[in-house]
């Protein structure tokens, strides 16, 4: 038996709406983390500790590419979102066998 990819997703949903606050600050710590480590990595190679470490300026060109593969990322992201989320996905399944987890 397996789970449908719609009831997967309303699982974790429900988790992600139950979670402890502490957990959610937690989350929150991360996810600063994260920009910082993202901006530290953009700005070092602008740095003057960058010929030292091996770094080299990057040509404009390159954050224009990330800009536009980021902003394309994340519109595919959001269009597979939709197609799984949307009320007609509700009980199909992927499993070849076609089994889509409900019980009768």
């Amino acid at each position: 038996m397996s789970i449908a990819p719609t009831e997967w997703l309303l699982a974790s949903r429900k988790v992600a709406d139950e979670a402890d606050p502490a957990v959610m600050r937690a989350a929150g710590h991360c996810a600063l983390d994260w920009f910082g480590v993202a901006i530290a990595g953009a700005l070092i190679p602008l740095s003057p500790l960058a010929p030292t470490l091996g770094f080299v300026v990057p040509p404009a060109g390159f954050g224009v590419f990330v800009a536009v593969a980021t902003v394309l990322y994340l519109g595919l992201v959001q269009l597979a979102k939709g197609l799984v989320n949307s009320p007609g996905a509700a009980g199909k399944t992927t499993d070849p066998a076609g089994d889509t987890g409900k019980t009768a």
